[in-house]
């Protein structure tokens, strides 16, 4: 009968999982790279014209494409006239927040559309399944990652 047993390596055990808990409490390089995706995303939809988050943008109205012309525009792709629009997608990273947004003041307007002003919905930035799954993928990296560090030494 055995009365006595030793496990060994207990305290390199518990050391791995403090240096995981640390890795863990930093998210701040997976959140920059889900925001850097994101923007990067919400820019490679003005060429796609809304495919890229699966709403492709209505077509311009006649009148428009007119106006467009009349002022010089004629030959920008839709949603671009002085590029302010598009250049304007900006990230901020804090310690467990990243934001990805566009300041220009008609940007919501495009977004969520204005009756008032008739402007149909034209998405500029969304979660879409292919920016969930590429989230997704970026964190589950970032914590097999942070276990391999943790646990390799």
């Amino acid at each position: 009968m055995i009365k006595e047993f030793t496990i060994e390596g207990v305290e390199n055990a518990v050391k791995c999982f403090d240096n995981l808990k640390v890795e863990l409490l930093n998210p701040r390089e997976s959140l920059n790279k889900s925001a850097r995706f994101m923007r990067e995303e919400a820019l490679r939809n003005f060429p796609a014209e809304g495919g890229v988050f699966g709403e492709s943008w209505p077509p311009l109205k006649s009148a428009t494409i007119r106006r467009k012309e009349k002022e010089g525009y004629g030959n920008q792709p839709m949603m671009v006239r002085t590029g302010e629009l598009f250049r304007s997608f900006f990230v901020n990273i804090s310690k467990d927040r990243a934001e990805v947004y566009n300041p220009v003041s008609y940007a919501i307007e495009h977004q969520k559309g204005n009756s008032i002003k008739n402007l149909p919905r034209r998405v500029l930035l969304k979660l879409a399944i292919r920016q969930i799954q590429g989230i997704t993928n970026i964190f589950s990296n970032w914590v097999s990652n942070s276990v391999v560090k943790s646990f390799s030494g």
